[in-house]
């Protein structure tokens, strides 16, 4: 499911006491109007965010997050990519489990529209860069697919972007 360009108090999605999973979700550009909220916002219960893309998620509030999670709640993450967030990624009132693959940086950003040397254009230095991480199976912003390996569906991802730029 994508969520994109949403502008809502409560965020994109509000789960209250629910037990969750996102998988494959993106969450894209979503302006949260509402204090101490965030673009997916549990009250408690458990979620569970797999495979997913956090991306340009704005609050007016300084207490929001692309995920906020309150007290009571659980959140486990593996394998997302969370990036350009503000105020911050993940906001929770507990610890929360990291299971790997988990991305917070710009390269994670790139991975969105195939721009992996971050230019803004996706170009023959992307396309160099996906050769490069040919065949890796663990998690890397190269695998444009999410199919978990570098290979020719990743290739033709980028060749379905080239010569855009954001």
């Amino acid at each position: 499911a994508t969520f994109d360009g949403i502008r809502h108090p409560r965020g994109a999605i509000e789960l209250i006491d629910a037990v969750a999973v996102l998988d494959r979700c993106d969450v894209v550009d979503t302006m949260i109007e509402g204090a101490d909220a965030g673009a997916v916002d549990a009250v408690a219960g458990e979620l569970s965010v797999r495979d997913s893309w956090l991306r340009g998620n704005r609050t007016l509030a300084s207490t929001g997050a692309a995920i906020r999670v309150r007290s009571g709640g659980e959140l486990a993450l593996v394998d997302s990519t969370f990036c350009d967030n503000q105020t911050r990624d993940v906001q929770a009132d507990m610890a929360w489990t990291d299971l790997g693959g988990n991305l917070f940086d710009a390269e994670g950003c790139a991975r969105m529209a195939g721009d992996l040397d971050g230019d803004g254009c996706v170009g023959g230095a992307d396309l160099g860069r996906l050769f490069q991480r040919w065949s890796v199976t663990s998690p890397s912003a190269a695998d444009l697919d999410r199919d978990g390996t570098v290979d020719t569906g990743d290739l033709g991802v980028l060749f379905a972007n080239w010569g855009r730029c954001f």
